[in-house]
């Protein structure tokens, strides 16, 4: 630090040593990866927190999943789910990095703030990976509304082709920009 600013070598410095940690926690590549899905309210910046997770692990910027600026005034860019398979970034980062098990992401739509039962159906749906990717969310919680529960289960069956999507982890992201923050559970 000189006066207070950091200069740019420890700036470098410090990256380096939180990415050194982060390898050191998620160990070399063996196995199957974690899916990771990112969820919160459209325009919320899920899309943005990936995109700087994956550029800040593989050190090459591109626009991993797709970002719009809805931030609550139009319409969420991604409408379906879709995965960033750990091979689709892997690729671009050095032989060194490649080594190191990272995730695959899942990109879940925008989902509204309702505590109600769509929702939780839709989310349980998502979490145990039933439904297949490219859905439109809208579309499946138009269908947990209007349908029997058991029409549900039938239609979006706990398969080994679908499981593959089920989530090990969420990263819930939050802007304190938006004037109404998240508050159901």
């Amino acid at each position: 630090m000189t006066d207070g600013v950091t200069t740019n070598y420890d700036y470098l410095k410090h990256k380096k040593e939180a990415l050194e940690m982060l390898k050191k926690r998620i160990g070399p590549s063996v196995g199957t990866p974690l899916n990771v899905a990112v969820i919160g309210t459209p325009g919320v910046g899920k899309s943005c927190f990936i995109n700087t997770m994956i550029t800040s692990m593989v050190g090459e910027y591109r626009e991993w999943s797709k970002t719009g600026d809805s931030g609550g005034c139009g319409t969420s860019v991604t409408s379906r789910l879709t995965t960033i398979p750990r091979e689709t970034y892997v690729d671009v980062a050095s032989k060194e990095t490649r080594q190191y098990n990272f995730p695959n992401f899942l990109v879940i739509p925008g989902i509204e703030d309702f505590n109600d039962e769509t929702t939780e159906k839709l989310l349980v749906l998502i979490i145990f990976g039933r439904i297949p990717l490219n859905v439109s969310l809208a579309e499946v919680a138009e269908e947990i509304r209007d349908f029997d529960p058991s029409y549900i289960d039938e239609v979006y069956p706990a398969t080994p082709e679908v499981a593959m999507h089920k989530i090990d982890r969420i990263i819930f992201v939050a802007s304190a920009a938006n004037s109404v923050l998240p508050t159901a559970s």
